[in-house]
């Protein structure tokens, strides 16, 4: 209602079906846009142009250019009125748009256009506070052909919207004034490090986008953070800091150095064309477009996924599979949340991830350390979001020991039945709390697992005294009809509904943790991918059609692909904000490439002359070649 900037972006709204907390979701990539301070003819005012157009109108414009899904709301028309005042009053880009509106009134065949700084360090102290004449200035004309750097420029009457930069340092004030009241600076490419003894060993002094946003997921005592205390504004806020660190990322393989510059080919491919005559490098290989170093990429999944198979090879099938998922009720949150009355846990995904990631380390070192399964041999895991956006992380276990696990030592590990109350108290209110799958089928037709009528997770399972392990592999756990239940919605559930777990990890931990012995049968590759499958993405139809002549090499834009596809909610975004790991291996993978004899790829730029290439004796040693030598002279 009150935004100066559009944000184009595709908002996934069907997961808020009114099961749970609102979670602000979006796919595809993110931007922001803004057009001409003045609406074209027939059209009615909207984001900047409420500023200038129709201000006589204003409250109204500003209360109809608002979407509601519950069609019943009216916003509150005094609320409306007091924001105006108090961005009138205290905010510099809308003193200036409203200076705009005033001109033009007086003089409307004038021509103006409103420009805001894109560099704070000349145009007054980055750190006082913002006044109109630093921030932005009012130019009557043509700018000329003066050179505007980083500066937005918005003109009266422009045909087309403009992309706003995600490093100018009004970006966020623009698209968020109710978090931004002052006209706040965001980040800039000129904020630099506190002098402290830390900062002293940085070589740069100039903090990164990372850093900068990383810094504002913190409450301090001294700093009322706005952007973590405005709940779904909160949200939105998180999931654009992290777009807007990401493009400055992926802007790096967008750009002419690393995108068309960069080519790789076979060591003898590029012997093949020099000897046929070619030695214009421009012409050989393939292009370098989204490498494996960049997290979430396809190929730094493919790489995840060899490296569990490389275990896999040295140690054999995994033993366990574990699911550890976040719980929004832990005493660690609830206790931190309390401290700003009225928010809940889907508010703050950065204490989420916190408190999670703390646990995550807890759990781990109870596996590795304590050896709570035994000794461990190897680990991979690997974190995932659910739909509604918390964490949880795919464990995958080898365990130190001769053969594969036994009944009585899957027993040992594992149970899938409710404890005995009169026994076991604490143990039965925590499966009950975490572990009960349902209810569903007949009882509740409309449960998130039913496909088709039937559950898709195949609840409930049957009775059956003993463990055991059937012939394809597949476990099948101790679930007795010995009377014990409890009761969901009015409905009795026994063991058939219980999924698999260890009672102690859930009465320490207090939240879900699915523990299954894997199936020795051919199941390891299907985990590997499935821990390995990256995060969650649409699905996308290209409609052009490529004829037979394009070369593919030169149609493909896997990074315009990446940001198409991919769905971004707000603890994912806190979690690459807060640089916490995604992936995990350890005892760590050496990645050794192995080729033929002069079958090696080498990289070079399409400036180069492939003979000076072919010369270079660096492109004859390879790290494989270099492990032979090496086995050579250090026997």
């Amino acid at each position: 209602m009150f935004a100066f900037t559009s944000m184009g972006v595709n908002v996934i709204d069907s997961i808020n079906d009114g099961r749970g907390p609102y979670v602000f979701k979006i796919s595809g990539q993110l931007c922001h846009r803004i057009g001409s301070f003045m609406p074209a003819e027939g059209r009615r005012p909207e984001y900047a142009q409420l500023y200038i157009f129709d201000t006589e109108n204003e409250i109204r414009n500003r209360m109809n250019v608002g979407t509601y899904v519950n069609k019943s709301f009216r916003p509150n028309q005094e609320i409306v009125a007091a924001l105006i005042e108090m961005f009138n009053t205290h905010n510099p880009i809308v003193k200036l748009f409203r200076t705009a509106r005033d001109r033009l009134a007086e003089s409307g065949d004038d021509q103006y256009i409103i420009r805001l700084f894109g560099d704070p360090d000349k145009h007054g102290d980055v750190f006082s506070a913002p006044v109109a004449s630093e921030v932005v200035g009012l130019v009557v004309g043509d700018l000329g052909i003066g050179d505007v750097g980083r500066d937005l420029i918005v003109q009266d009457q422009v045909g087309h919207l403009q992309k706003v930069k995600e490093n100018h340092c009004k970006f966020m004030s623009m698209q968020y004034p109710i978090l931004f009241p002052y006209g706040e600076d965001g980040y800039h490419e000129n904020i630099t490090y506190r002098r402290c003894p830390r900062s002293e060993g940085i070589k740069r002094n100039k903090a990164t986008m990372l850093e900068y946003f990383a810094y504002r997921l913190h409450d301090r005592a001294d700093d009322f953070n706005t952007p973590m205390r405005c709940k779904r504004g909160t949200q939105s806020y998180v999931i654009d800091a992290y777009c807007c660190m990401e493009e400055s990322r992926l802007n790096h393989y967008r750009s002419k150095a690393f995108q068309l510059k960069y080519r790789t080919a076979s060591f003898n491919e590029v012997r093949a064309m020099v000897y046929t005559g070619v030695t214009d490098a421009s012409e050989a290989g393939h292009r370098v477009i989204l490498p494996s170093s960049f997290i979430g990429g396809p190929r730094y999944l493919y790489q995840n996924y060899l490296d569990s198979v490389a275990l896999c090879r040295k140690y054999g099938c995994p033993d366990l599979f574990i699911t550890f998922t976040s719980n929004p009720l832990w005493s660690e949150l609830t206790n931190a949340l309390a401290i700003i009355p009225g928010q809940c846990s889907a508010d703050r995904p950065d204490i989420i991830n916190r408190v999670f990631h703390i646990k995550l380390h807890l759990l781990m070192d109870d596996i590795i350390q304590n050896e709570f399964f035994g000794p461990v041999t190897a680990v991979v895991y690997t974190i995932e979001f659910q739909k509604r956006g918390l964490p949880h992380v795919h464990i995958i276990l080898w365990l130190d020991k001769d053969g594969p696990l036994t009944p009585a030592d899957i027993d040992r590990l594992i149970s899938a039945q409710l404890p005995d109350p009169s026994i076991d108290k604490v143990g039965y209110e925590a499966v009950t709390a975490f572990m009960i799958h349902g209810p569903c089928g007949d009882a509740n037709p409309f449960c998130s697992c039913m496909v088709n009528g039937e559950c898709s997770k195949h609840y409930p399972k049957e009775y059956c005294d003993t463990t055991t392990i059937l012939q394809n592999g597949h476990v099948r756990y101790a679930r007795p009809q010995n009377g014990i239940t409890v009761t969901k919605n009015k409905i009795p559930l026994d063991n058939r509904h219980v999924v698999p777990h260890n009672v102690d990890l859930l009465v320490k931990y207090e939240a879900h943790i699915n523990v299954e012995r894997v199936n020795r049968d051919g199941m390891e590759k299907y985990l590997f991918k499935y821990v390995a499958k990256g995060f969650d993405f649409t699905r996308v139809g290209l409609q052009r059609s490529q004829s037979p002549t394009e070369t593919s090499v030169h149609q493909i834009n896997e990074i315009r692909a990446y940001l198409e596809c991919r769905c971004v909610a707000p603890n994912e975004a806190a979690w690459r904000l807060l640089q916490f790991n995604f992936h995990y291996t350890n005892p760590a993978v050496e990645r050794l490439h192995v080729h033929m004899p002069l079958e090696n790829n080498v990289t070079f730029t399409e400036d180069d002359n492939l003979e000076q290439v072919l010369d270079n004796l660096c492109n004859c040693v390879t790290k494989l070649t270099a492990w032979f030598i090496a086995n050579r002279e250090y026997p």
